[in-house]
């Protein structure tokens, strides 16, 4: 079976010699050059598909180094075998090298296997069409013999200069359907700015906003408030006292707000120097006041305390056990 096989595939490579290289041409590895499309039949002499038939198609990428004795194989090729669902891959990535005499060898390392053939004569350089056969002995692909051929596929050519203008056509008669609007034009310049107009009306006054008063109090000039001790301090009044009730304020009815506080000196290392806003004779509210520590001289709050019309608003300031203290306070009132 083998023999008839290798008559067969000898007849094949007889053909290719009768066209092949001439006497006179001589051959290198640039001779082969760019994708050819692979086609090609054989079958299996040994192993679980001995006596099945294959083609063998794909493209072959064939890449000469620089100085045209060998080049690289990449590309994809693969046995379409008889009864079989899937095609088998045959791995590229081998050599190719062309004699002189035209006479080629390539290799599939993957299976391995060496396929030889002969360059296609008198078709140009790089040459159209080669033609192989390869006798597969004891390879992974067990016992095949296949041959046949590859044909260049066409490379376009550069483009050529871009010929002479031909000369202008005679003009067209008019037509008499009214052509597309052109685009829009581009914004002009800003004119120049027109007189000053007449002065309108007065509008109508507006509603009055509630008001809002700054309530103000503290030491007068250079008075302090003595170490240790809790003053109470009216707004509007010339300086506190230890008791509450000569330093209460009536006030209509709103709501005391922002309560900003100062002294000096600073207060002595670990004490403060405390601030509260009062409302009649209740406790003073706790939710209402402000610390200044010691190295700061001035603290704030944003807690607030409702007023009736009628009560009676104070300020209690504790001072520290160290310093005596000048004191100043302030807190928003309004509706």
């Amino acid at each position: 079976m083998r023999r008839g096989m290798i008559g067969v595939a000898m007849l094949l490579l007889a053909g290719a010699v009768m066209i092949g290289p001439g006497p006179a041409q001589a051959f290198d590895s640039c001779d082969l050059h760019g994708s050819y499309t692979l086609s090609g039949f054989g079958k299996f002499l040994a192993g679980t598909s001995a006596g099945k038939s294959f083609q063998i198609i794909g493209v072959l990428d064939i890449t000469p180094n620089a100085f045209c004795t060998s080049a690289g194989i990449t590309g994809n090729v693969q046995l379409k075998v008889e009864g079989a669902t899937a095609p088998i891959p045959v791995g590229t990535g081998g050599t190719l090298v062309v004699a002189a005499d035209g006479r080629f060898s390539m290799d599939f390392p993957t299976i391995p296997t060496t396929a030889t053939g002969f360059v296609a004569g008198g078709t140009g350089s790089p040459s159209n069409f080669f033609f192989f056969v390869s006798d597969l002995s004891a390879t992974a692909l067990n016992n095949i013999l296949f041959s046949g051929n590859a044909a260049r596929e066409p490379i376009e050519g550069v483009t050529g200069s871009t010929g002479a203008t031909g000369p202008t056509g005679a003009t067209g008669a008019a037509s008499i359907v009214a052509g597309p609007t052109g685009p829009t034009g581009a914004t002009g310049a800003d004119g120049a700015t027109g007189a000053t107009g007449a002065t309108g009306a007065t509008g109508a006054t507006g509603a009055t906003g509630p008001g809002v008063t700054v309530l103000t109090g503290g030491t007068l000039g250079g008075a302090t408030q003595v170490k240790a001790t809790t003053f109470f301090y009216g707004p509007g009044k010339s300086t506190g006292s230890a008791t509450r009730n000569e330093n209460k304020v009536p006030m209509p009815a709103g709501t005391a707000t922002g309560l900003q506080g100062f002294v000096n000196p600073t207060p002595a290392a670990t004490e403060t120097v405390t601030l509260r806003v009062c409302k009649n004779d209740l406790s003073c509210s706790s939710a209402f006041i402000c610390d200044i520590a010691s190295g700061d001289t001035q603290c704030s709050d944003t807690g607030s305390l409702a007023f009736a019309d009628g009560d009676l608003l104070t300020v209690k300031v504790i001072t520290g056990a160290t310093n005596s203290e000048n004191v100043g306070w302030s807190v928003t009132y309004g509706p």
